[in-house]
């Protein structure tokens, strides 16, 4: 500590202003950083992948009517925004893990079943507006009606292999009839299983990204299964990109239920992380009265005497499986009573990671959900769960059914100590036409656990940090997703940090304290951001013309704090930059002037 005492006068000493107090570790400022310069190629289009998981129970009518009447602002950022530079997929999956058809599929169709055209007249007429990008199904009995764009809509026309035209107008409508999948799906809801059924290689959409499958053998030769290969661009051979999950595309994942996620092992057993659930808890003839489950040494490295106690403790095997690994159907909406069964929320994330190289880059995920519910008590705001119960008569209401469920106006110590409040589920959050929705946490974890390119609401937020199935609208939830998209187009890691300078009194001086070192604008004197047009629009690119070097000036971009770079920092332009060109970062080493004697 001594040194960085004495570097911390030394430099006060030459820049003419008091040195910082207390016992942080200073970088060593009197080592000038070396200069600075890193060309980044931009591709002629920006690739976009979206996985929309959109809720299809009976009560989500009208928001995928506003998911779908708000969408135009995306669809004005690949169109206008970029000007012809998007190259994107859209896909579609339910909630709905019961149906066979479903499962994580993606959706291919219109919605099989409709609700009465008296109850919900405007599904019937946006369907009815679909006609034109409907194949009617033929023979006896007829076959399904399937979508013309298929699974997939993709951006273009069918010579430049796409399936939706040029135009945004052409967009919005084939996305406005493919987003409404329906109300008639199981309203028991597993909205994060089926998106990793949706993209997985052992799922039902295998065959659209199968050339960045890779099957995984045991040492006798039995797969285990296969898993997605983030480095698949390197071995992809000329035609041979998938149609979905493009190993350089960024992938958006979007979700929206007005429902808690009830997403258990049972539901996709040979994705589990727990022996018990992946395997069942039957024991075989060795006579060990250990479940052959614990056998597994991938699942079960300390061997199955361990692997019991980890994970069922004293609980016989079936016991055990049933409060491990599998939910009632019978409770539901109450699913989150037992949480233990829940699959856990870090295996959602390990997965959709393990989608990309560079996934805190290349990766966003947007969580429209429920609110979250909070007790305020001694001076604490703790979120409020659900345990097994009937409530108190004090905190009690019913539904519609008449069954006694825990009133969410009395959330208060004595009602829900710790935040526990035993008794049913209620909703959290009312629309403004009066339509209600459940917590959404699971989803909502997911999303934090991505940072600053993961949109919900994170812990302790509210207004307008947070994003709401019970908002006015889409619109909000769609603004943030296209910031996203316009940051990740031009968003840059800095290789290494240039300068640190900050106006003192005297004049420019170099950075003294951690909090200086630490402050992102103190970076932008030394750095001089350029981009350049090398490739025409003849030759595949998006300028008419190439252009000289052109430095940008203030305003025209920012510096920022990223934790997922190397350098902690990162530079983003305000504008895309042009397609097929290159943007240039660069400093000069550090003015010697600024330096310590």
């Amino acid at each position: 500590m001594k040194r960085a005492l004495g570097l911390a006068v030394a430099l006060a000493g030459c820049l003419s202003r008091p040195p910082f107090s207390g016992e942080e570790t200073l970088v060593d400022a009197c080592v000038a950083p070396e200069g600075l310069r890193q060309v980044v190629d931009v591709p002629a289009k920006s690739r976009f992948d979206f996985l929309w998981m959109i809720d299809d129970s009976g009560s989500m009518g009208p928001h995928q009517a506003s998911l779908a009447a708000n969408f135009r602002v995306v669809a004005r950022f690949l169109h206008e925004t970029l000007a012809g530079r998007a190259d994107y997929r859209f896909a579609f999956t339910t909630t709905d893990l019961r149906s066979e058809s479903a499962q994580g599929a993606f959706r291919d169709g219109p919605p099989r079943l409709l609700p009465a055209c008296d109850r919900d007249p405007a599904a019937c007429e946006a369907l009815a507006a679909c006609e034109d990008v409907i194949v009617h199904g033929s023979g006896e009995p007829p076959e399904p009606d399937r979508w013309r764009f298929g699974p997939i809509i993709r951006s273009g026309t069918p010579e430049e292999g796409g399936n939706v035209g040029t135009t945004q107008a052409e967009l919005e409508h084939v996305f406005d009839c493919a987003a409404r999948v329906g109300v008639m799906g199981d309203s028991f809801e597993k909205g994060l299983e089926a998106a990793r059924l949706a993209l997985s290689c052992d799922g039902p959409n295998r065959a659209l990204f199968a050339p960045c499958c890779l099957d995984r053998t045991a040492p006798d030769g039995t797969r285990l299964g296969s898993t997605y290969d983030a480095d698949c661009a390197a071995r992809l051979g000329p035609g041979e990109e998938p149609a979905f999950l493009r190993p350089n595309a960024t992938l958006v994942v979007f979700f929206v239920s007005d429902a808690y996620d009830c997403s258990d092992p049972a539901s996709n057993p040979g994705a589990s992380e727990r022996a018990i659930c992946r395997h069942g808890p039957a024991d075989g003839d060795d006579a060990d009265d250990l479940p052959d489950a614990f056998t597994d040494a991938a699942l079960c490295p300390g061997g199955p005497a361990a692997c019991q106690r980890d994970e069922c403790g004293g609980l016989a095997p079936e016991v055990c499986y049933a409060k491990r690994c599998v939910i009632d159907r019978g409770d539901d909406a109450n699913c989150v009573w037992h949480r233990e069964a829940l699959t856990p929320v870090s295996d959602y994330v390990d997965f959709l990671r393990s989608l990309k190289k560079e996934p805190d880059r290349a990766l966003i995920v947007a969580s429209v959900v429920g609110e979250r519910a909070f007790l305020e008590a001694g001076g604490q705001r703790v979120e409020v769960t659900n345990a097994e119960g009937t409530p108190s008569e004090a905190c009690q209401s019913t539904d519609a059914q008449g069954t006694p469920q825990f009133n969410t106006s009395e959330v208060s110590a004595s009602c829900c100590p710790k935040g526990v409040c035993t008794g049913g589920a209620a909703p959290t959050c009312e629309t403004p036409e009066g339509l209600t929705a459940f917590t959404g946490g699971r989803y909502l974890e997911v999303a934090e656990a991505f940072g600053d390119n993961g949109l919900g609401c994170p812990p302790g937020a509210t207004g307008d940090a947070c994003l709401s199935i019970c908002g006015a609208d889409f619109a909000r939830p769609l603004e943030r997703v296209r910031d996203k998209l316009g940051r990740s187009v031009g968003r840059y890691c800095l290789e290494r940090r240039p300068p640190c300078v900050v106006d003192t009194p005297d004049g420019p001086a170099g950075c003294v304290s951690p909090e200086e070192f630490d402050d992102p604008a103190n970076l932008t004197a030394g750095l001089t951001v350029s981009v350049e047009c090398t490739q025409t629009a003849a030759e595949g690119g998006a300028c008419e013309i190439a252009l000289p070097k052109t430095r940008l000036g203030a305003g025209e971009y920012i510096v920022e704090r990223a934790e997922a770079c190397p350098e902690r920092v990162a530079v983003v332009l305000t504008q895309p930059p042009p397609g097929g060109g290159r943007v240039i970062l660069e400093a000069e080493p550090a003015d010697p002037a600024l330096r310590c004697p």
